[in-house]
């Protein structure tokens, strides 16, 4: 059995399946995102609920030899703390993620572009950690690692 973990932007969705390809069970958990503009993040924590929520409800997990993680990006999470066990569940101490969607690194994106010799979006990780470098400094000099969002979920 496989199990596979899809960390959407919108839905977290959690599937077993068989080695032939048959969907042994499946389950997914709606995600909110906060922003608009330029600006999306969402709290990396509802993405840790979201697979609490929906590994219970999976059949067939017990018998699970392989793992596959996929989502979405190029999401950025400022992770600053070492993960543990919280009152709520798993926690990872660090800041909101910053989506895919968010675009607020135009002038980081422009910098980097220009010391690459090519475009960089300012969607890309590089422009966001620029960003989060100049606009947050305290987050920026307590972040351990940058992960993208499936890292931050393994």
């Amino acid at each position: 059995m496989i199990l596979s973990l899809d960390l959407g932007t919108s839905t977290f969705k959690a599937a077993v399946f068989a080695y032939d390809g048959a969907c042994v069970s499946q389950a997914s958990v709606p995600l909110n995102i906060t922003g608009g503009g330029l600006r999306y993040e969402v709290d990396p924590a509802v993405w840790l609920r979201a697979m609490e929520t929906a590994l219970p409800r999976l059949r067939g997990v017990a018998g699970v030899e392989a793992l596959a993680v996929s989502g979405n990006g190029p999401t950025l999470v400022p992770v600053t703390g070492t993960p543990g066990l919280d009152s709520t569940g798993l926690s990872v101490p660090g800041g909101a993620a910053r989506l895919w969607l968010d675009r607020r690194a135009q002038g980081e994106s422009r910098r980097v572009s220009a010391l690459a010799g090519a475009y960089v979006d300012p969607s890309f990780f590089l422009p966001k950690a620029l960003w989060i470098k100049n606009q947050e400094p305290r987050l920026y000099g307590e972040t351990r690692f940058f992960l993208s969002a499936p890292e931050y979920l393994l």
